[in-house]
């Protein structure tokens, strides 16, 4: 029992670590007690009740999962991924999707994602889409909301308003739909993610979207800038 108490003391004092440079806070007994993945696995062979991945499998004694992150061939849990740069910010409650997206593209790929984009505050979302429109993508976000923004940018620009101007009105628009339960984009709630896609070809692209799907999102390819953007 003193072997478990001290590899337990040990896994949470390493998460605490992991937690504070990222963030600058450290995680109180509840975050403590959510930062651990918990899953269920009916599986398990009949011969030694081991965990497996299929009915009937053997069980594999040396196989382990460190904070939800299953070791590669070399037996690294580090995560397979990184974002563009610091301005990217990654909420933690959808570091363990990417985490586990990233460990599936990289168990097909061999290579590493690079997320470049996350969180969004409405005057981000704001200038996403007025860049799209700038570029003449009116495609990508549409219904009303997309609509209005249309109609926002293209009077703006018709009547010779400053590009700081119309991302005030656009930026006022993305808030209050957000306000009001109906958000344009999961950007804005923390569980939309963008992939760089430059680096891959078809093959690798196939293997993202599968790996996003397989864990509980839904890809979609955006061409300007070219990305798969990621909605959970």
């Amino acid at each position: 029992m003193r072997a478990n108490d001290d590899t337990l003391r040990e896994a949470a004092e390493m998460l605490t670590f992991e937690h504070f440079p990222r963030t600058g806070r450290l995680l109180d007994a509840n975050e403590m007690a959510l930062s651990f993945e918990r899953k269920f696995n009916p599986y398990h062979d009949p011969a030694n009740r081991r965990f497996t991945t299929r009915p009937g499998g053997q069980g594999n004694p040396h196989e382990i999962v460190v904070y939800g992150r299953k070791p590669d061939k070399t037996g690294s849990t580090a995560p397979k991924w990184k974002a563009k740069s610091d301005a990217v910010r990654i909420p933690d409650a959808i570091r363990r999707k990417i985490d586990a997206v990233a460990a599936d593209y990289h168990a097909a790929t061999g290579k590493t994602l690079t997320v470049t984009d996350g969180m969004r505050t409405p005057i981000d979302q704001a200038e996403r889409i007025y860049y799209k429109f700038s570029y003449g993508d009116f495609r990508t976000y549409r219904g009303a909301q997309g609509a209005e923004l249309a109609r926002l940018y293209r009077g703006g620009i018709a009547s010779g308003k400053s590009k700081s101007q119309i991302l005030a009105g656009m930026a006022a628009v993305v808030d209050l739909h957000l306000k009001q339960g109906r958000p344009i984009s999961k950007h804005l709630l923390g569980m939309g993610l963008d992939f760089r896609v430059s680096d891959m070809n078809q093959t690798e692209r196939d293997a993202l979207r599968n790996a996003v799907r397989n864990n509980g999102g839904k890809p979609l390819d955006e061409g300007i800038p070219p990305h798969i953007h990621a909605s959970f």
